[in-house]
């Protein structure tokens, strides 16, 4: 260590020099680093906004899908009840024509 620091005194330009030079190398090396941690960033938050968006898609797909069923069923449900409706309006409009005839007939 002794010899070390004697060299370094020895020779104080060129220690200088190696380490500014040293010191720009590791700044480099840190700006890559920079730069290598923001693409995996951006390469995560990527493939994580497409994985949301296929998984948003596809519950989009199936509660359409559950909709259409659901629409399909309330308009069967509607269409039979409308059907049951119209068979007893008949069916009552039938049996006042009936009593108005037998009250007709009985007047007459």
């Amino acid at each position: 260590a002794a010899e070390k620091a004697g060299e370094l005194d020895d020779d104080p330009p060129d220690d200088l020099k190696e380490a500014e030079e040293l010191a720009a190398r590791a700044a480099q090396m840190a700006g890559e680093l920079d730069d290598e941690l923001a693409a995996a960033e951006q390469r995560f938050l990527a493939q994580a906004l497409g994985d949301l968006t296929a998984r948003a898609k596809s519950q989009s797909a199936n509660l359409r899908s559950a909709l259409s069923g659901a629409t399909d069923k309330v308009g069967k449900s509607l269409e039979s009840s409308v059907g049951e409706l119209r068979a007893a309006a008949e069916a009552t409009a039938a049996g006042v024509e009936a009593s108005m005839a037998e009250m007709q007939a009985t007047v007459q």
